[in-house]
């Protein structure tokens, strides 16, 4: 879980610091997908 504030990095006012912000939580996201679809020991996904 990822908890966060608009406050984080400046907030929305900061384009720079919001796409910075968006980068990380899709980048985030990928990695749990990831590991969601990665095939378990018996070669199902998880």
């Amino acid at each position: 879980m990822i908890a966060s504030n608009a406050n984080w990095g400046g907030g929305a006012r900061d384009p720079a610091a919001s796409e910075a912000r968006e980068a990380f939580y899709r980048a985030v996201q990928k990695a749990v997908d990831d590991e969601a679809a990665a095939p378990r020991e018996n070669g199902e996904a998880q």
